[in-house]
């Protein structure tokens, strides 16, 4: 189960929908939300997918494009979205060329992917053993590990008004 420990505030709203109002305190709308489906059955599940969850503190949206309907089922695919404007990369590397925007979509695959897994980020001197939440009841967020070559990748996606990681 996703136990976000920040503590940010936030709300469920349809992506052509005006987000709902954050309820108050410390728990946003998506953790409350998880915190009511705990121990519930995996069909319960079903419900977060349909719209953004609204980070807002993050500055983020997190999109269930897919939940897992069983034990053996296929996992779950999530989407994080994040503004440029929150994101701040040069507009430059976004849509200026094609190569720009692939290498940056590498970058941050390779980023994520480490950081996925244990790491810090941007230092790949070192080996990281990827376990994290995985176990025998699974759990863990993974996304692809490039290889040597920067390729154009469909697991992060930069667009002028966002950046996208499929996980």
């Amino acid at each position: 189960h996703i136990k976000p420990k920040d503590g940010s505030s936030g709300g469920w709203q349809s992506e052509s929908s005006a987000p709902r109002k954050a309820p108050s305190g410390p728990l946003s709308g998506l953790q409350k939300h998880l915190q009511g489906l705990e121990g519930r059955q995996y069909p319960s599940y079903k419900d977060l997918c349909g719209g953004a969850w609204e980070i807002e503190q993050r500055s983020m949206s997190v999109y269930f494009d897919r939940v897992q309907g069983d034990a053996y089922a296929p996992p779950s695919w999530i989407r994080t979205r994040v503004p440029m404007a929150a994101a701040k990369f040069p507009p430059e590397f976004v849509t200026e060329s094609k190569i720009r925007n692939t290498a940056l979509c590498d970058f941050v695959t390779r980023v994520l992917s480490d950081r996925l897994r244990g790491g810090c980020g941007t230092d790949w001197t070192k080996v990281v053993q990827g376990s994290g939440w995985s176990g025998s009841k699974g759990g863990d967020l993974q996304i692809d590990t490039p290889g040597q070559y920067v390729l154009e990748r469909s697991s992060v996606v930069a667009k002028a008004d966002f950046i996208e990681a499929i996980l």
